[in-house]
């Protein structure tokens, strides 16, 4: 099993968060995520 996304975008008003993401996870990836969390 794969993930797989392609161009994604999301905006929060004026501020960009993503812009034409891809991103491709195969099985056996493991894959983390970072940022701050906002609260």
């Amino acid at each position: 099993m794969s993930i797989e996304v392609r161009n994604v975008s999301k905006r929060f008003n004026s501020f960009q968060a993503l812009n034409a993401i891809n991103l491709d996870i195969n099985s056996g990836e493991l894959v983390a995520l970072l940022g701050p969390s906002g609260c």
